[in-house]
């Protein structure tokens, strides 16, 4: 007499198997997904760049990600109308080419208006680890056809250490004791003989500095001039302010350091 055993369903092993890589396939696409990025503007919309005066300002922005966390090192890029008015960014052309710093900030070379008097719409994009964002801010040129080649001023370049003639990559530098910069001309000729006001500053936010040091220097054969970093409390980002006046036009110009 046979005695009748109970049907068992045994799932086969290669289900769970499945199922795993399944799951294994969904997080990789998860974690590969790229980190969506937005660019907010926090100087330069609207601002006027008067090529008779010189008084010029440069965008700055900031890289953010979808939590409003700052993005560092995203690759930022500053780009000029190619016809009609239009800017230089100093040492770049008419593009530039820039890093975030660690607080996702990222600055334009000093602009200089060129071609012609009117609205400008430079276009900002960013980039990293395959997210992007872009942006755009409107200027105005003003004084483009009054300037003359004898009204040119003088321009200043920061160099990347106190014997380093090679300038700093944008979001790469960090401070050291001295700090040295290049005054050149429209060409990029070194300018010997240029007084200039350094003034170093603790930035307390974005609209708040306090000033650590200030003095005159005259640049040298080489058109150099050095600033020293004097020591001071708190962790506060250090700016360094450049001022000069030449054939009748007033330059200033900002460089934030890293600690």
């Amino acid at each position: 007499m046979s005695t009748k055993q109970p049907i068992r369903l045994v799932r086969p092993k290669s289900i769970g198997v499945l199922w795993i890589g399944l799951l294994c396939t969904a997080l990789l696409s998860v974690a590969a997904a790229p980190a969506s990025l937005r660019i907010e503007l926090l100087r330069g919309a609207g601002a006027n760049n008067n090529a008779e005066t010189g008084r010029t300002v440069s965008p700055l922005v900031r890289i953010v990600d979808d939590a409003g966390k700052p993005v560092p090192k995203a690759l930022v890029v500053f780009a000029a109308p190619s016809s009609g008015p239009s800017v230089e960014f100093a040492g770049h052309g008419r593009s530039a080419q820039v890093l975030s710093d660690d607080s996702g900030e990222a600055a334009a070379p000093h602009v200089r208006p060129i071609v012609a008097d009117g609205e400008v719409e430079i276009r900002i994009t960013a980039a990293k680890d395959g997210g992007s964002a872009s942006a755009s801010v409107a200027q105005m040129n003003l004084g483009v056809e009054l300037r003359t080649d004898s009204d040119d001023g003088v321009e200043f370049v920061m160099l990347a250490g106190a014997g380093d003639r090679t300038p700093a990559r944008p979001g790469e530098f960090r401070s050291p004791h001295l700090v040295r910069f290049r005054v050149e001309d429209q060409s990029g000729k070194p300018v010997p003989g240029v007084e200039v006001q350094v003034i170093v500053q603790a930035l307390k936010s974005p609209n708040k500095s306090r000033e650590l040091d200030s003095f005159k220097q005259v640049s040298n054969q080489d058109g150099q001039i050095v600033a020293v970093i004097p020591l001071h409390s708190g962790n506060d980002p250090l700016e360094i302010v450049l001022k000069t006046g030449r054939n009748g036009r007033a330059t200033t110009r900002y460089f934030k350091l890293e600690s």
